[in-house]
């Protein structure tokens, strides 16, 4: 092949490619998440949450999952339908992202422009449909975890606590361990739906989450399901019971609460405080 044959091969090449090596990625447009908002009746609870991400879909597409506060990018122009969906961590764990589906969709109706930034700061409401069985804010008297196990007895705070009163309870060297129940709930729905134990607390010892029932077949089981860390200011966490309740299968079960004195002899006393606590399922 001489060399005009292959200058000119070289030369077509370079203008069949030069369109597509010059092609412009399109521009999105932008939708910022700064914040977010809970409103609860009175008979729900605490509004406050740790919503760390939103899911974000439009009518036609699931855009992804994006961290609050965060942008999301969207490359659809025009009319267009957002609905933003919280996630938190289950059990605390940052590996861990759940789609909470016990608060209903923020839905926003926007005109999506390429290049243009739009603020939205989601609203979130419990859906409908969703079952609060238990709601223990402490703000009076104790309702809930009124079954008193081993220790010392639950006790409420004389002041104010993350809001209002809470509820604390210590282990030491003469009561090394505590632990309480709530009354037994006897028809939870075990047909897969989640299940969730929201609850604020601050604590100097690691405690545990479980839960406690019976059938014919086991008549006195108890399972501890998730815990927490020592942490000395209050925090949101959001224990999922979806799989300890299905696959027990029981009769009936209890909320338990159980806190250890360390072993290790690391201290020789701890006490913990827990707040705004509910049972919630579909």
């Amino acid at each position: 092949m001489s060399n005009c044959i292959r200058l000119l091969i070289l030369f077509v090449a370079v203008l069949v490619l030069a369109p597509s090596c010059n092609k412009e990625e399109p521009v999105p447009a932008w939708v910022v998440i700064p914040d977010y908002q809970v409103m609860t009746t009175s008979d729900q609870g605490t509004s406050a949450q740790k919503i760390t991400e939103v899911y974000a879909y439009t009518t036609s597409s699931f855009l992804g999952v994006f961290p609050i506060p965060g942008k999301i990018p969207i490359l659809e122009f025009g009319e267009t339908q957002l609905d933003l969906f919280p996630g938190i961590r289950a059990n605390g764990i940052k590996s861990t992202p759940d789609l909470y589906a016990f608060f209903a969709r923020s839905r926003h109706s926007l005109n999506l422009q390429s290049g243009k930034v739009d603020t939205i700061v989601p609203v979130y409401t419990y859906d409908p449909l969703v079952n609060i069985r238990m709601v223990e804010n402490f703000d009076g008297a104790i309702k809930w975890f009124t079954t008193p196990i081993a220790g010392y007895p639950l006790e409420l705070t004389a002041g104010l606590e993350f809001e209002g009163k809470a509820g604390t309870f210590t282990v030491d060297e003469t009561e090394p361990i505590f632990e309480v129940a709530t009354p037994a709930f006897t028809d939870i729905p075990l047909n897969n739906t989640p299940i969730y134990l929201e609850m604020h607390y601050k604590t100097e010892i690691p405690f545990l989450i479980g839960l406690e029932g019976s059938s014919p077949l086991v008549p006195n089981a108890k399972q501890y399901i998730a815990g927490v860390n020592p942490k000395d200011e209050w925090n949101k966490i959001y224990f999922s019971l979806t799989d300890a309740f299905n696959l027990s299968d029981l009769d009936f079960y209890k909320i338990i609460i159980r806190a250890d004195l360390p072993i290790n002899g690391s201290v020789d006393s701890g006490r913990v405080w827990i707040d705004n606590i509910k049972l919630i399922h579909q």
